[in-house]
């Protein structure tokens, strides 16, 4: 088992005070082989060096557990099986920012050591708010070098949410989705 390994074994061990599941579950996370299938053709077996078989439902568990020793930052968390949600409050949008660069540069370092890796393409910033003259205000957070993509109208665990939270556009999409299907019954 790599340094890594251990690591993540001493993880669990942290959690899990039964050696013999630790060991269980080692079994399950690390000797894992993986073959590709292209019509007849067949690869060799290859190891898996990292993740959890998806769709088990051990691997939310497990990804929690994995976290469980997320760094401080000033941004409240919420998670939800991998998905991890930070919130910041403020009375500016340049300390929001500030908040969230910074926020996001110290999770970035912790998914570094950990062999997590953050997608980029599915991080976005939203402002919630009630002020009319800032609904064209918009954030302008980096992770690292990279700037995250601002979104008026974010997705968060399939629920549309809108600038003043009022799900109007969550629930005409909804209306939409369950027209469609209707007509298809009819």
């Amino acid at each position: 088992m790599t340094q890594y390994g251990n690591e993540a074994s001493l993880k669990l061990l942290h959690k899990i005070h039964n050696k013999h599941m630790v060991h269980f579950l080692q079994e399950l996370i690390f000797n894992r082989c993986f073959t590709l299938h292209n019509g007849k053709d067949t690869s060799n077996r290859h190891p898996l060096k990292n993740g959890v078989p998806q769709g088990s439902v051990l691997a939310p568990l497990l990804f929690n557990i994995y976290t469980s020793d997320l760094p401080l930052t000033t941004s409240k968390k919420y998670m939800y099986a991998d998905n991890i949600t930070l919130m910041i409050t403020g009375k500016n949008f340049k300390n929001l920012e500030q908040g969230l660069t910074k926020d996001l540069t110290t999770m970035n370092a912790y998914f570094h050591k950990w062999r997590l890796k953050l997608n980029i393409t599915k991080t976005v910033s939203s402002t919630f708010h009630f002020t009319n003259k800032l609904t064209k205000t918009t954030l302008n957070v980096k992770c690292g070098t990279k700037s995250i993509l601002f979104k008026s109208h974010s997705k968060y665990l399939g629920v549309t949410l809108d600038l003043t939270l009022t799900y109007k556009t969550h629930l005409t999409q909804l209306v939409a989705k369950v027209q469609a299907c209707n007509n298809l019954l009819c």
